[in-house]
């Protein structure tokens, strides 16, 4: 690294802390935690500017950027609700949200994104201890979120997907397994 700056933008009096930046080629995105608020932030990547900024009322746990869009799995915590945005990469509007309560009766399986999503071109795969959620990410619909039949109780860790032979690979505790995927996915 070399000490020759292209620029440099303090922001320490607009934003209270950086957790990620994330880059497209075109725009430069930040998740900033605001004291007890997040945002989201794009910023010029020839000057550093700010193009745009959207306040969240959840913790992010994860950043995807998927076609025109941004995905962000959110958390707001403490027995409440998980979503799932989609944000335009251009503007930051909202293109569609899908919440998840904490506990959601209609599934019978409590939701909670931390940092174990897998996302598959079209789709995000979520285990959800002994569940499996599966999302399309161009609407938010929910494909799949089913108990599935893990050795030890409990998938741990990111799934790896195999698309030609229709599996996914699974940590379970001490065991790694090879499961089929649920039939119907169309992957883009």
């Amino acid at each position: 690294v070399t000490q020759q700056y292209k620029w440099i933008q303090n922001f320490s009096k607009k934003f209270y802390d950086f957790n990620n930046v994330y880059s497209n080629g075109e725009k430069i995105f930040a998740v900033i935690e605001n004291g007890g608020n997040t945002k989201i932030a794009a910023f010029n990547k020839v000057d550093g500017s700010v193009v745009w900024e959207r306040e969240l009322e959840e913790y992010t746990t994860s950043f995807h950027f998927y076609n025109s869009n941004i995905i962000l799995t959110t958390d707001l915590g403490g027995l409440s609700k998980a979503s799932i945005i989609s944000l335009s990469q251009n503007s930051g509007s909202k293109v569609w949200q899908r919440d998840f309560p904490w506990y959601n009766n209609m599934d019978s399986v409590s939701i909670d994104f931390g940092d174990d999503q897998t996302y598959y071109k079209n789709y995000l795969f979520s285990p959800q201890c002994d569940n499996l959620l599966i999302v399309d990410l161009d609407n938010g619909s929910v494909f799949f979120n089913k108990q599935a039949a893990f050795r030890n109780g409990c998938l741990q860790g990111k799934i790896s997907i195999n698309e030609q032979q229709a599996w996914f690979y699974a940590n379970d505790g001490y065991y790694a397994n090879c499961y089929k995927l649920p039939t119907g996915l169309k992957f883009k």
